[in-house]
């Protein structure tokens, strides 16, 4: 089974921001959106697994930037599984990236995952959900190290956020996204162009 899909897009006004281009957390609902298409065709999507009481969960996430494009830009998107990381199998990264209809990257990213069994409370090996046939993809969209975050509070909370009812997904947890948006509106739109 082939590890990679790519098709074509555009961008929609819904997703764009204050300045007429794909929007950051738009971006990461895109790329988290690929993966749902790719994994349902794999046979490891949310349809799958629902029954199953399992979920993927993402743990960390890095994107770059090179060049926002414009509402109704025509766009090449791609994802793709690099493998599975570990003894246990317990981790994985997957790429994405959005390119022009000319092959120019725009926006590049990876994903690490992990999968939770709801029932034993556990992690699943991930090398149990993938066909036997499938093709990973080693390398990587963004090959750079995720960014540590330090978690230094001495001068108090950067900001503070209210979790809404639309934040959280179907498992009851705050979306992954919901995160980046919330970081997003500590900023004006003025600070955002700039």
């Amino acid at each position: 089974m082939e590890g990679k899909m790519t098709w074509e897009w555009f961008v929609p006004p819904s997703m764009s921001d204050t300045t007429g281009r794909l929007g950051v957390p738009n971006t990461f609902d895109l790329f988290m959106d690929m993966a749902a298409v790719h994994s349902d065709a794999i046979g490891n999507g949310v349809k799958q697994l629902l029954p199953q009481e399992r979920f993927w969960i993402t743990t960390k996430t890095l994107i770059r930037f090179f060049k926002r494009p414009a509402i109704g830009d025509r766009i090449v998107l791609s994802t793709w599984v690099e493998g599975v990381k570990g003894a246990q199998g317990l981790k994985g990264n997957r790429s994405c990236s959005l390119s022009s209809r000319d092959g120019e990257l725009l926006v590049c990213g990876k994903s690490e995952w992990t999968m939770l069994d709801k029932k034993s409370n556990g992690f699943v090996d991930l090398n149990t959900v993938y066909p036997d046939d499938f093709e990973y993809i080693e390398e990587s969209a963004c090959p750079q190290n995720y960014f540590k975050i330090k978690d230094d509070f001495s001068e108090g909370p950067f900001a503070a956020c209210r979790v809404q009812n639309l934040d959280t997904d179907f498992v009851g947890h705050m979306n992954n996204v919901a995160y980046v948006r919330a970081f997003a509106n500590c900023f004006t739109a003025e600070e955002w162009r700039k």
